[in-house]
């Protein structure tokens, strides 16, 4: 039948294509696959975190302050802001803010490490609230992240990368920067 022919044409003009990349670059066909599916991911990363909103590359430590405004309680729990990598989209800091807790992570190499969950006393930190504005602080060093929100101590996130090659920043699902402010500390 036609469809036969079609999917058989398909396999057999793949199948050249992989020869002929094959033979030019000397890689087995299953490694060019495999950089193939690799290729679909990292793009089907990108587009779940979004583009960089905005750019910090003045060196660390660094003092950043952003007002952010907090979706309404029917936000998707997705709602966060990302410090990534551009090219590899690895995310140094992830800070979600879910209903009642927010959630601190990492992710490398496509894997999310350990959630830390932060809990205020009566669920978000002092000041937070659904729909309105709040500050976010981070002093971000070497090896970790001390985070203020509303000039109050929240948490402290342990780095489990170096932070030199992170300057790209994205916000998603509803969170909105309302003003950002980057600038290198002392040492």
């Amino acid at each position: 039948t036609q469809s036969t022919w079609g999917a058989g044409r398909f396999r057999q003009n793949t199948t050249s294509y992989l020869n002929i990349l094959r033979k030019i670059i000397h890689i087995n066909p299953i490694h060019i696959i495999v950089m193939l599916w690799y290729y679909v991911a990292i793009i089907s990363l990108a587009s779940a975190y979004g583009d960089c909103e905005f750019y910090y590359d003045y060196g660390y430590p660094a003092h950043i302050t952003l007002t952010l405004n907090l979706p309404d309680s029917d936000r998707p729990t997705g709602s966060s802001i990302n410090i990534m990598d551009e090219e590899t989209r690895d995310i140094l800091f992830h800070f979600n803010p879910r209903h009642d807790h927010i959630i601190l992570n990492s992710r490398e190499d496509g894997f999310w490490g350990d959630e830390q969950v932060v809990v205020g006393e009566d669920g978000y930190p002092e000041g937070m609230v659904d729909g309105e504005d709040f500050q976010l602080d981070l002093f971000i060093y070497k090896d970790h992240i001390s985070i203020f929100v509303n000039v109050e101590y929240l948490d402290r996130f342990e780095l489990r990368m170096s932070p030199e090659r992170y300057s790209c920043w994205s916000v998603k699902n509803g969170m909105e920067i309302e003003t950002f402010f980057g600038s290198r500390m002392g040492v």
